[in-house]
């Protein structure tokens, strides 16, 4: 199956194998100061910015207001 794998991954005779450009991907991660986890950390749910606009878009904003007004316009809790 790894051979499977290394084959499909290769564009072309002239390019460095799998492995290799893997290495030396992991080398310049390495060298930036960039470490695996951290990266995968900071972009898995996608750029922050995008995030928060995709957020705002889809927000219901006049859901949110009819609730906290329906909760504004609750009787008061009696003291027992």
């Amino acid at each position: 199956m790894a051979d499977d794998i290394r084959n499909a991954l290769t564009v072309d005779e002239d390019c460095p194998p799998v492995v290799e450009r893997a290495e030396i991907v992991r080398a310049g991660a390495q060298r930036s100061g960039a470490r695996g986890h951290q990266q995968y950390e900071k972009f898995y749910g996608g750029a922050s910015f995008v995030v928060k606009q995709n957020v705002y878009r889809t927000y219901d904003f006049k859901r949110a207001t009819a609730m906290v007004d329906a909760a504004l316009a609750l009787p008061p809790v009696k003291d027992e």
